[in-house]
């Protein structure tokens, strides 16, 4: 029993610490981000973080850290986690890949290139569907996600360094 009772502690410990390691920030941008989806709804200065393996949207309201989703094996919304299609059914819509929010954030193309055509400094995708009607275009200096049919807005603009 003693032992079972040093393994649980352990064990809590361990999950506890592990949740609050920080990982190294590898690249990061500022961005006006609007986030407009099911039970969310943000218009702020941001930032889009990139680690090894991790995305990292912060979202900042007078210099105080107000919203963050994070994206790695979950997508985490302030430390709730959720799976990718558990997100998608709860934030965006069922009909979506699973990995539609990371394709966005890491500006790739989502649908497997559906509808894909490439611009001069990035690309553009139109896809129209029973349940969904997306216009997604990505370039040096902005993400663009809009999906009319489900009510949501993904956009980041970034912010220009003078």
């Amino acid at each position: 029993m003693k032992y079972f009772r040093n393994f649980i502690f352990i064990f809590i410990f361990f999950m506890a610490v592990g949740c609050a390691i920080k990982t190294p920030i590898l690249n990061s941008q500022s961005y006006v981000v609007t986030i407009k989806m099911k039970g969310i709804a943000f218009n702020d200065m941001g930032f889009l973080n990139y680690g090894k393996n991790f995305t990292d949207v912060q979202l900042f309201s007078l210099g105080t850290l107000i919203f963050e989703l994070k994206i790695n094996n979950y997508i985490s919304i302030n430390s709730h986690s959720f799976t990718n299609k558990e997100f998608n059914k709860r934030f965006l819509s069922s009909n979506y890949p699973a990995h539609i929010l990371e394709h966005i954030l890491n500006k790739k193309p989502i649908f497997l290139k559906e509808n894909y055509e490439r611009k001069k400094d990035g690309f553009e995708q139109i896809i129209k569907k029973k349940n969904i009607s997306i216009k997604y275009f990505v370039s040096n200096n902005e993400i663009y996600f809009k999906d009319n049919k489900n009510h949501i807005l993904i956009k980041l603009k970034k912010l220009e360094n003078k």
